[in-house]
Protein backbone atom coordinates (compact mmCIF):
# COMPACT_ATOMS: atom_id res chain seq x y z
CA UNK A 1 0.00 0.00 0.00
CA UNK A 2 1.52 3.50 -0.75
CA UNK A 3 1.93 6.29 1.56
CA UNK A 4 0.16 8.73 -0.18
CA UNK A 5 -2.84 6.72 0.08
CA UNK A 6 -3.18 6.10 3.56
CA UNK A 7 -1.54 9.10 5.46
CA UNK A 8 -2.68 12.84 5.88
CA UNK A 9 -1.66 14.54 2.61
CA UNK A 10 1.00 16.46 3.87
CA UNK A 11 2.50 13.52 5.50
CA UNK A 12 6.17 13.65 5.12
CA UNK A 13 8.35 10.33 5.37
CA UNK A 14 11.50 10.68 8.10
CA UNK A 15 14.79 10.35 6.68
CA UNK A 16 16.07 6.93 7.85
CA UNK A 17 19.67 5.16 8.10
CA UNK A 18 18.26 1.21 8.19
CA UNK A 19 14.61 0.70 8.77
CA UNK A 20 12.21 0.52 5.66
CA UNK A 21 9.64 3.53 6.87
CA UNK A 22 7.15 1.57 4.11
CA UNK A 23 7.63 -1.68 5.58
CA UNK A 24 7.31 -0.20 9.19
CA UNK A 25 4.16 1.69 9.08
CA UNK A 26 2.65 -1.36 6.86
CA UNK A 27 3.75 -3.78 10.52
CA UNK A 28 4.21 -2.03 13.60
CA UNK A 29 1.89 -0.37 15.45
CA UNK A 30 2.94 2.94 17.46
CA UNK A 31 3.85 1.58 20.75
CA UNK A 32 5.66 -0.86 18.99
CA UNK A 33 8.04 1.69 17.23
CA UNK A 34 9.09 3.36 20.70
CA UNK A 35 9.06 -0.38 22.09
CA UNK A 36 11.71 -1.15 19.55
CA UNK A 37 13.02 2.42 19.31
CA UNK A 38 13.87 2.01 22.95
CA UNK A 39 15.41 -1.29 23.18
CA UNK A 40 17.66 -0.46 20.13
CA UNK A 41 19.16 2.88 22.43
CA UNK A 42 19.20 0.56 25.58
CA UNK A 43 21.29 -2.00 24.03
CA UNK A 44 23.67 0.67 22.58
CA UNK A 45 23.87 2.39 26.03
CA UNK A 46 24.55 -0.68 28.26
CA UNK A 47 26.11 -3.63 26.35
CA UNK A 48 29.67 -3.61 27.65
CA UNK A 49 30.37 -6.04 24.38
CA UNK A 50 29.59 -3.95 21.20
CA UNK A 51 32.25 -1.81 19.33
CA UNK A 52 31.95 1.36 18.28
CA UNK A 53 30.43 1.03 14.61
CA UNK A 54 27.95 -1.62 16.02
CA UNK A 55 26.77 1.19 19.01
CA UNK A 56 26.17 3.67 16.24
CA UNK A 57 23.88 1.14 14.14
CA UNK A 58 22.04 0.53 17.21
CA UNK A 59 21.46 4.35 17.92
CA UNK A 60 20.37 4.77 13.90
CA UNK A 61 17.77 2.00 14.47
CA UNK A 62 16.54 3.21 17.67
CA UNK A 63 16.60 7.05 16.26
CA UNK A 64 15.01 5.27 12.84
CA UNK A 65 12.10 4.27 14.95
CA UNK A 66 11.37 6.97 16.88
CA UNK A 67 11.27 9.35 13.79
CA UNK A 68 8.85 7.02 11.74
CA UNK A 69 6.78 6.78 15.24
CA UNK A 70 6.63 10.21 15.86
CA UNK A 71 5.56 11.02 11.85
CA UNK A 72 2.60 8.68 12.36
CA UNK A 73 1.54 10.05 15.75
CA UNK A 74 0.60 8.40 19.12
CA UNK A 75 -2.05 5.86 18.12
CA UNK A 76 -1.19 4.65 15.03
CA UNK A 77 -1.93 1.27 13.79
CA UNK A 78 -0.23 -0.58 11.75
CA UNK A 79 -1.65 -0.93 8.30
CA UNK A 80 -1.08 -4.70 6.89
CA UNK A 81 0.21 -6.85 10.22
CA UNK A 82 2.26 -9.43 9.41
CA UNK A 83 -0.06 -12.99 9.55
CA UNK A 84 1.76 -14.98 10.62
CA UNK A 85 3.25 -12.31 12.38
CA UNK A 86 7.35 -11.75 11.73
CA UNK A 87 10.07 -11.51 13.94
CA UNK A 88 10.26 -7.62 14.30
CA UNK A 89 6.69 -7.24 15.44
CA UNK A 90 6.90 -9.95 17.50
CA UNK A 91 10.01 -8.86 19.70
CA UNK A 92 8.66 -5.16 19.40
CA UNK A 93 4.95 -6.56 21.13
CA UNK A 94 7.10 -8.25 23.68
CA UNK A 95 9.32 -5.23 24.48
CA UNK A 96 6.03 -2.78 24.80
CA UNK A 97 3.96 -5.43 26.77
CA UNK A 98 7.48 -5.53 29.12
CA UNK A 99 7.30 -2.14 29.35
CA UNK A 100 3.65 -1.15 29.63
CA UNK A 101 3.15 0.93 26.22
CA UNK A 102 0.20 -0.46 25.21
CA UNK A 103 -1.40 0.29 29.00
CA UNK A 104 0.23 3.65 28.73
CA UNK A 105 -0.71 4.70 25.23
CA UNK A 106 -4.69 3.25 26.01
CA UNK A 107 -4.26 5.91 29.15
CA UNK A 108 -2.98 8.86 27.17
CA UNK A 109 -6.08 8.24 24.42
CA UNK A 110 -8.67 7.93 27.13
CA UNK A 111 -7.31 11.58 28.04
CA UNK A 112 -6.62 9.88 31.69
CA UNK A 113 -2.67 11.38 31.81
Amino acid sequence: MLLSVVMAPDFEAPHTYHVDVQHAINTLDYVEMVALSEMYERWALTSETLDGSYRTKLIQWSVDYEAIADACGLGWRALEPDDPIGLIPFIAAIEARAVGLYELEAAILRGDL
